[in-house]
């Protein structure tokens, strides 16, 4: 009777010690299951799309905000200006419109090498902190960003220059503003997440369509804080995905995934009313945009 109540007690202490056993090992199976799923995670759900990319950067990469205030032009700026010009500045001297007397053709194909050679040939101010971004044949403008060592600041109307053409594809005006630029101290460098991850936020929110190919991703900067007196720019990822030879630009918060809605300055998932990406006049003249240039602080 003993012996049969002992055998009972070891067969459910075993059982018990079965039972354990198995639970820990079905757990630690799960474990590494869901390691493996958060490792490949992101590459499958691309692939499962076929959606493609070029290489993209391994090494970590540290950034941080920059603080920027709309340049204030002078009268001694303008006077720096080639012959072939005549510029008139805003009332708040923060935008110089410009009008070549004599419209420059352009020998060949409108691209940056071209337009470089525009920017230097006639005294461009500063012509070195701006980088061509592209020429729209369609507005007939060609537009440059302003760049900060060396990354450019994405969509920003304080920091451009805009060309327009006429009919003939000679440029006949510009636009320009300019941001000066500097650290924020108290915001300290940090590592920006990686475009791989960026590419699956975009994928989550269903902005990127079946069979996309995604060219190598470029980092700088986008406006994140505007008021009138003072901006704050963050680190930002942009992406250019073709698709069908149809191309978008995507710019994704590189500290914080955000994706910014290219038309207004906000992020896609927000209800900011913010618009940093106002339509510039297609074609100044001097009977029209011109007049309504202040002659304070320069003018000729």
């Amino acid at each position: 009777m003993e012996w049969s109540k002992t055998k009972t007690m070891f067969i459910l202490v075993f059982l018990i010690l079965d039972l354990f056993l198995a639970t820990q090992l079905f757990n630690k199976y799960s474990k590494s299951q869901i390691d493996v799923i958060q490792n490949t995670s992101d590459e499958d759900r691309l692939k499962a799309d076929e959606i493609t990319y070029d290489p993209l950067p391994q090494d970590k990469i540290s950034s941080q905000y920059i603080k920027a205030k709309s340049k204030i032009f002078s009268n001694k700026d303008i006077k720096k200006l080639g012959k072939n010009q005549s510029a008139l500045l805003t009332k708040d001297g923060t935008d110089i419109t410009s009008y070549f007397n004599k419209p420059i053709l352009i020998s060949g194909q409108i691209d940056e090498k071209s337009m470089d050679k525009v920017m230097k040939d006639n005294n461009i101010l500063f012509s070195d902190q701006y980088s061509f971004w592209k020429y729209d044949k369609n507005m007939k403008k060609v537009t440059y960003f302003q760049t900060y060592q060396g990354k450019r600041i994405f969509q920003n109307i304080n920091g451009q220059i805009t060309f327009y053409l006429n009919d003939k594809n000679e440029i006949v005006s510009y636009e320009q503003t300019l941001l000066n630029l500097n650290i924020d101290d108290e915001l300290k460098k940090k590592d920006v997440l990686a475009p791989l991850k960026l590419i699956d936020t975009l994928h989550n929110k269903g902005l990127l369509k079946r069979k996309s190919h995604i060219k190598e991703p470029e980092l700088g900067y986008y406006t994140r804080v505007q008021s009138p007196e003072l901006q704050l720019l963050v680190p930002t990822w942009h992406f250019t995905v073709v698709n069908d030879e149809k191309t978008e630009n995507f710019f994704v918060n590189a500290f914080e995934g955000e994706v910014f809605d290219l038309n207004n300055n906000s992020k896609v998932d927000s209800n900011s009313d913010s618009n940093n990406n106002e339509t510039l006049p297609k074609n100044p003249d001097l009977n029209g945009n011109l007049k309504t240039k202040q002659t304070e602080p320069g003018d000729f």
